[in-house]
């Protein structure tokens, strides 16, 4: 008897494992068809009032970083596309005399530190990318070449 109570079990163990299987696949294609179906929104997406908020009090330095973070995947952007992409999500840019005076030292700031990698793309200003920081910088890089050859 204990033994075929133990079999039985087993027998319902397995069954409700692939049960429960086949309902997370099914999870998994119910929800992929509905970001398939599910409509286009027609209207940018609204910033909620915190997010407004602490953007308006954040500095420059935080969200020039942010935008070059946010940027990585565009590979290097120049400074008019991040007063472009500031202007976008309502930075106070108008606070500033000079705004792009500003992110420019911010800029040089990031590069100094390793942090931003500088580079002329033939346009009449300068690109920057955010430096993974899984990626070694850019300083340390030229520091071992420059080491390597030294010892050659």
């Amino acid at each position: 008897m204990l033994a075929e109570s133990e079999q039985e079990r087993e027998k319902l163990a397995k069954e409700r494992n692939a049960i429960t299987t086949k309902i997370a696949r099914y999870d998994l294609v119910i929800q992929s068809l509905r970001n398939i179906l599910a409509p286009l929104p027609t209207e940018p997406p609204i910033v909620g009032e915190v997010a407004v908020a602490l953007l308006k009090h954040a500095g420059l330095t935080d969200v020039v970083r942010m935008t070059l973070q946010a940027s990585a995947h565009q590979g290097y952007i120049t400074i008019t596309q991040i007063v472009d992409k500031l202007k976008s999500v309502s930075y106070p840019l108008n606070r500033m005399d000079n705004p792009r005076a500003a992110i420019v030292v911010v800029l040089s700031r990031m590069v100094s530190a390793g942090d931003v990698e500088k580079k002329d793309v033939g346009r009449p200003e300068p690109a920057f990318r955010w430096i993974d920081q899984a990626e070694e910088p850019l300083h340390k890089k030229l520091a071992k070449q420059f080491m390597d050859r030294k010892d050659k």
